[in-house]
């Protein structure tokens, strides 16, 4: 009984689906939130004015950065 306790418990863990990995479809899900989440924040800070007074800036006028990944500079229209 022992050894067939063993034996079960070994072929369990050897044949296990991947425990701590992500399912295929998993990982594209989180890729494209991730996606997502970076290209939402170089749209909020493309449009977003800085404060009056702030060095360097005209009041008003938008901050227009570059993609730090495609370097790719985003439309502030």
């Amino acid at each position: 009984m022992l050894v067939c306790a063993v034996l079960g418990t070994a072929l369990t863990a050897w044949s296990s689906g991947g425990v701590g990995r992500l399912h295929p479809a998993d990982r594209r899900e989180l890729q494209r939130q991730q996606h997502f989440e970076h290209v939402l924040s170089l749209h909020v800070d493309a449009v977003h004015t800085p404060r009056e007074g702030a060095e360097g800036t005209a009041v008003g006028a938008p901050r227009v950065p570059a993609c730090a990944v495609c370097g790719s500079v985003l439309n502030a229209s």
